[in-house]
């Protein structure tokens, strides 16, 4: 029996499931194939929720709303439930699956430390995760209780990567030649690069993270889109065009985003701009 997991087909029923068994002996000729049925989502969104866990003392604190409304605050709940019956302690993201056809979340894995995405979480609750997680690895607990957090806004986070968005994402590494971030109400910019700075071959090719808060998710938008216009950074190829027609494309704007839409539709459009 061979110890990887290969993905034979997918099967959109009973019916087809013979065929799949089938197909598993054929092609890698397994005497004692092992069928495991996986649930496919056909139209899904990532969501999560991001905690802190002390429960050395007893606490744990959620941070994070992925999405708004209803779906957001029952990831958020979802997270909370877990990390208590874990009894968690670190700083970690909950990562779901929601189902948009079933309106139903499903359990990816918790990512047991700070999240890239955590700068939203601040953005949105005014709060230093980064120094709170210090705070409990330091044994002195979170330092606030659930009803302390409160949130404020809508906050949008761009990750700038050195890949080719042109030529299949490939890596860009080189020497940064022009640097001039962007500023203004509600702009920051998470980075190590400056002007000058060789982006190695070696490692992950993210340059930054730019984030903008707003009043609401319409304001953000407008304000990521104008920060990442207005950011000269010149030398290695980044994505920094296709996050510019992403936050201009029209299922963006009004939220019709899944995890296939890049590939099935954002992608596509964009190669045509």
């Amino acid at each position: 029996m061979s110890n990887g997991r290969v993905v034979i087909r997918n099967c959109h029923g009973l019916h087809e499931m013979a065929d799949c068994v089938a197909l598993q002996k054929e092609v890698w000729n397994f005497t004692d194939a092992e069928l495991v049925p996986l649930r496919m989502f056909i139209v899904a969104e990532k969501v999560g929720g991001q905690v802190i866990g002390a429960f050395d003392t007893g606490k744990l604190v959620a941070f994070a709303l992925s999405i708004p409304g209803a779906r957001g605050r029952r990831s958020y709940l979802h997270s909370q439930m877990l990390a208590v019956r874990a009894k968690y302690r670190n700083a970690g993201t909950v990562e779901f699956l929601y189902d948009v056809d079933r309106k139903e979340f499903y359990f990816i894995e918790v990512n047991s430390r700070i999240q890239v995405e955590h700068p939203v979480s601040e953005e949105v609750t005014g709060e230093d995760l980064i120094a709170r997680q210090l705070h409990v690895a330091g044994g002195h607990g979170i330092g606030l209780s659930q009803g302390d957090v409160h949130f404020h806004g809508h906050a949008i986070e761009c990750r700038i990567n050195a890949e080719d968005p042109f030529n299949n994402f490939v890596p860009a590494p080189g020497r940064i030649t022009a640097w001039t971030p962007p500023s203004g109400e509600g702009i920051r910019l998470d980075t190590h690069a400056r002007m000058g700075y060789l982006v190695p071959p070696f490692y992950d090719s993210m340059i930054g993270k730019l984030i903008a808060k707003g009043r609401d998710r319409s304001e953000a938008i407008e304000r990521i889109l104008k920060a990442i216009r207005d950011f000269r950074l010149e030398g290695p190829n980044t994505t920094l065009p296709l996050l510019s027609f992403v936050a201009t494309h029209t299922d963006f704007r009004e939220n019709r985003i899944t995890t296939r839409w890049l590939e099935d539709k954002g992608l596509p459009d964009f190669s045509k701009a």
